[in-house]
């Protein structure tokens, strides 16, 4: 009987022994469960703050793309306003000089009226005497303007 209440004692122990090492598994099990619901809040939140993240960058990045593109727009803007105030200055000129070009065709056009330049007619010696008196040689004028010359000269000078 002795060996009956050993064997009884020690199935008492085994049966304690087992059913501590179920709790202390089951422990662990629930331990295991928790970490994981842990890693997987942890990882869902990290995920979210990587997209937050995420979405500030994307939204810095717009910003700041959208600053470059107004300053290029205003960059364009004073290159185009230059270019067009450089044609309007030119244009001012060129007529200024299609002005001056008339004016000058014009003096021409009165002075030759003022010498009554016929057609055929070579065109005449024109004298300004702005600058003193030039000397104007013979060799200027055709035969019959000689002969007039001489005329005009034998009159005044007697």
């Amino acid at each position: 009987g002795r060996t009956n209440s050993e064997a009884g004692k020690l199935q008492a122990e085994a049966d304690e022994l087992a059913r501590h090492l179920d709790e202390e598994r089951k422990k662990q099990e629930e331990e295991l469960e928790r970490m994981k619901v842990e890693a997987e809040e942890k990882r869902k939140k990290m995920l979210e703050e990587a997209e937050a993240e995420g979405e500030e960058a994307l939204k810095k990045a717009q910003e700041e793309a959208e600053k470059m593109r107004h300053e290029a727009e205003a960059e364009a803007e004073a290159r185009r306003n230059e270019a067009d105030k450089k044609r309007r200055a030119a244009e001012e000129e060129l007529e200024q000089l299609e002005e001056r070009a008339r004016e000058a065709q014009e003096r021409v056009w009165m002075t030759k009226q003022d010498q009554r330049v016929r057609p055929g007619m070579s065109d005449p010696v024109v004298m300004d005497f702005k600058m003193g008196f030039p000397s104007v040689s013979v060799d200027n004028f055709n035969e019959e303007e000689k002969i007039t010359l001489q005329a005009a000269f034998a009159t005044e000078l007697g």
